[in-house]
Formats: C-alpha cells, structure tokens, sequence
C-alpha cells in the first residue's frame, strides 16, 4: 500500500503521531525504525569469511556481524514486529478508516486525490 522508502514514511508519520489523533502510532513508529535499522544492516553487510559483516562510514565505531541463521532470524523477527503493531494500527477502528479510503476512491482502492503516496504504484 506504500511504496515511499520507510525512512519517508517514518517522517510523514511524525507529525501525526505528534498530534496523538491516532493510538499506538507512536509504538508503531518506534517498531518501524528499529526494522528500517535492521533491514539496513542486513542489505548493506558485505561477506566476509565466516558470514556478513556491516560498518558505516559516518559510525567508525559501528560494527554489527551476521555469522549464523540467528542473526538473520532477528532481523526477520524485528521487521515482522513492526508488521503485526502496523496491522493492529491500521484496524484499529474495526477497519472504519480503510473502507472510507477505499469508498473515497470510488471502489477503486487508489485512495482520494493528496491520499496516495508520490510513487503510488508497484
């Protein structure tokens, strides 16, 4: 349904979380940003002998390694965290919000003119 990259998402969803309109979207949030971390060392470690090693330039000190099915299963589990909270966050309301998106759109799904997102489809 979003297509921006999460770090852009993350921002747009600042501002609203700020206001405190919605419950739980600051949890959500907090769950997203540790799964973007996450997901980030994993795509960005380079192999090394014994498995995936991650460093970051403006982090000299930082270094984080994936040497067994372990570490790849907690970066699963963090990006799967952030998925059940968004799910429980976008029902919320029984689903309310959804339905008026998608009756906005004309039972079409692409949401109101300003609803969808700069880089809509894939």
């Amino acid at each position: 349904m979003y297509s921006e990259p999460l770090g852009t998402l993350i921002n747009h969803l600042r501002p609203v979380a700020a206001r405190g309109d919605v419950p739980g979207l600051a949890d959500f949030i907090s769950h997203l940003e540790e799964a973007r971390h996450d997901r980030n060392d994993l795509l960005h470690a380079l192999p090394v002998a014994y498995g995936l090693h991650r460093r970051k330039t403006q982090e000299l000190g930082y270094v984080r390694n994936f040497y067994d099915v372990e570490d790849l299963v907690a970066v699963t589990s963090s990006m799967e965290a952030a998925a059940r909270v968004g799910n429980r966050l976008l029902y919320h309301d029984g689903g309310a919000a959804v339905r008026r998106w998608y009756e906005r759109a004309g039972g079409t799904g692409a949401g109101a003119q300003g609803d969808e997102p700069s880089r809509a489809s894939e």
